[in-house]
């Protein structure tokens, strides 16, 4: 804690402090702000607790078995559409209330305009791509569940690649996968930025 003459700088340093962290304040303090910092950590709580979890669960699998089943059962298929149009083509495989939720979301040229832009926006759409089957990646469907959602971790940080790179003229990397999700992504958003997709060819 501050100690008595701190200058306000260090005083609202340790108040963020308190604010994020609660329980450390409660060995530090006691001054009424430890009330008000516990008081807004059971209300975070009690919203997150209050999240239906299951339910949602249940109910991306059900969307996600039924968008399975719109799709072409060779994946190669997939692979083969241009760029330009498979991320359009992957929406329009959902449901009726699906689909029109995700236009709204996110629609075409999302991203064209850097005044309307939303941090997050492009990464979260390239997520939803991800997982809507555009890019795969067949090992992970064999490796246990910790080593899955580090593949998953993974992945979102390409995502947020992707966003970063739409500000810079070229997105170079040398993942095909990251490469083709981008030009997707770029492709329906309205990013002009060119993918560059490197490979090694050993002599």
């Amino acid at each position: 804690c501050p100690k008595a003459g701190a200058p306000p700088r260090m005083r609202l340093r340790n108040r963020k402090i308190d604010a994020i962290c609660p329980k450390k304040v409660s060995q530090r303090r006691s001054d009424g702000h430890l009330g008000e910092a516990e008081a807004v950590n059971q209300t975070f709580l009690k919203y997150i607790r209050d999240i239906p979890l299951e339910q949602l669960r249940g109910e991306g699998l059900e969307s996600g078995r039924r968008l399975r089943e719109k799709l072409p059962k060779n994946y190669a298929q997939l692979d083969e559409m241009p760029d330009d149009e498979v991320a359009d083509y992957l929406i329009s495989c959902l449901d009726e209330n699906d689909h029109a939720a995700i236009r709204k979301r996110y629609p075409p040229l999302f991203w064209a305009d850097f005044k309307t832009r939303e941090e997050g926006d492009l990464t979260g759409f390239a997520f939803l791509q991800f997982m809507m089957g555009l890019v795969r990646e067949k090992r992970a469907k064999k490796r246990d569940q910790q080593r899955r959602a580090k593949y998953f971790r993974t992945q979102f940080q390409d995502c947020r690649h992707i966003e970063t790179a739409s500000r810079c003229a070229v997105f170079v990397t040398f993942d095909k996968g990251a490469a083709r999700l981008a030009k997707a992504v770029y492709a329906y958003a309205g990013v002009r930025t060119e993918v560059v997709h490197l490979e090694v060819h050993r002599a």
